[in-house]
C-alpha cells in the first residue's frame, strides 16, 4: 500500500463506525496545499472534498457508484465551493482512496485545485461506469426494493394481475399503470432532502386516472428485510421464476448486493397542479422536442408537508 493510501486509511478511522447527523469532514493535512478534505455523510458514504472556483453544479446523473456535483459548504468558519466527489459504494472505498491520491497529485500545484481534479476526473469516471454496468448499485437496489414493496401489497390485493400492472421495468412512462391509478414509485436515504425525477413523463398524468407518486425513506437496518427476502415472499404468491424477467430487465441478479432495508417513513403525494412538475401540462410541446433529456429534484419535505391522508398501503389498493 503505498504511503497516501496508508494515510487516508488512517484518517476514515477517524471518523469512527457511528453513523453521524451530519457530513463530518477532516483537513488532509498532507495535502495542505490543496486545501482538500475527505468527508463521510449520515449514508456512511466517503466525500473527497476539493476548493474551487468552478460554477456549482448539480449530482453528475451519470450510473456510477462514484458522482460529483460543485456546492458551497461549511466547516467550522469557513465556507466555500468545493468539488464534491462522492462514493457511495463499501467495497470500493479501496479503490476510492487510490482515486483520491491520484487526482490530488494532479493538483497540487494547479491555481484552482478542484478544476484540475475535475480534469483528472475524467479518466476515472469512465472506469466507474464501466464498474456500474456490471453492478447493481445502492439507487438502483432502493429504488427496486420500493418498487417490490408496492408490488407486494398489489399482490396481496389482486393476485396474479398484478404483475403486468408493474411497467417501470419495460420503461413504462410510470412504475405502475393500474386501472384506476397511474403509481410513480421513489425512494430516498434516511438523510436524503431530494428525490431525483427522470423526464418530463414521470410525473405526467397521461391516462384519465389520477397520478399518484409514493415515495420511501430507507434506511440500512439488521432488522430490515432484503430484496432478495421480498422476491421470494412475492414469488410465493406467483410461482418461482415469476419476476426473472421483469428482474432481467432491471439489471438485477443474484449476485447484486442485497442490503437489509427498513422503511423509516412511507407516503403518497397525488400530482396535480400544486406540484412543480415538468411534464406535457406545464411544458410546451415546442420546448420539450429541443430537450435530449432532463432530470430535477423535488424536495422530500416539501413533498411530504402535502402527503395523502391516505397511508400507502389503501393508495395502493385503491389503485389496483
Amino acid at each position: 500500500m503505498s504511503d497516501g493510501r496508508q494515510l487516508l486509511a488512517g484518517s476514515w478511522h477517524a471518523f469512527g463506525g457511528s453513523p453521524a447527523v451530519s457530513m463530518s469532514s477532516l483537513l488532509l493535512e498532507r495535502y495542505d496545499n490543496v486545501g482538500a478534505r475527505i468527508a463521510v455523510d449520515p449514508d456512511r458514504n466517503r466525500h473527497l472534498l476539493v476548493p474551487t472556483g468552478l460554477a456549482h453544479r448539480a449530482w453528475t446523473e451519470i450510473a456510477s457508484p462514484v458522482r460529483d456535483c460543485v456546492r458551497t459548504l461549511t466547516f467550522g468558519d469557513s465556507t466555500r465551493a468545493y468539488l464534491d466527489v462522492r462514493c457511495d459504494e463499501s467495497q470500493l472505498f479501496d479503490v476510492f482512496d487510490e482515486l483520491i491520491v491520484d487526482v490530488l497529485a494532479a493538483a497540487s500545484d494547479a491555481p484552482d485545485p478542484g478544476e484540475s481534479v475535475d480534469v483528472a476526473l475524467a479518466r476515472w469516471r469512465a472506469m466507474f461506469r464501466a464498474i456500474a454496468g456490471n453492478r447493481f448499485g445502492r439507487a438502483q437496489r432502493f429504488g427496486l426494493f420500493a418498487e417490490l414493496l408496492v408490488l407486494e401489497q398489489a399482490v396481496a390485493n389482486s393476485g396474479s394481475d398484478a404483475l403486468k400492472h408493474w411497467t417501470g421495468p419495460s420503461s413504462g412512462s410510470h412504475d405502475f399503470e393500474f386501472p384506476r391509478a397511474c403509481l410513480e414509485v421513489k425512494a430516498a436515504g434516511a438523510d436524503s432532502t431530494d428525490i431525483t425525477v427522470h423526464g418530463f413523463a414521470q410525473l405526467d398524468q397521461d391516462r384519465d386516472v389520477p397520478l399518484d407518486l409514493i415515495v420511501y425513506i430507507l434506511a440500512e437496518s439488521a432488522g430490515g428485510r432484503t430484496i432478495g427476502e421480498l422476491i421470494s415472499a412475492i414469488e410465493a404468491e406467483l410461482g418461482s421464476g415469476a419476476l426473472q424477467a421483469h428482474l432481467a430487465m432491471l439489471g438485477y441478479g443474484t449476485s447484486a448486493l442485497d442490503d437489509r432495508l427498513s422503511v423509516i417513513d412511507s407516503f403518497a403525494v397525488r400530482i396535480d397542479g400544486s406540484i412543480p412538475a415538468l411534464s406535457s401540462r406545464t411544458v410546451a410541446a415546442s420546448v420539450r422536442g429541443h430537450i435530449r433529456r432532463v432530470d430535477y429534484d423535488l424536495s422530500v419535505a416539501d413533498l411530504s408537508s402535502l402527503r395523502d391522508a391516505r397511508p400507502t398501503a389503501a393508495v395502493v389498493s385503491g389503485a389496483a
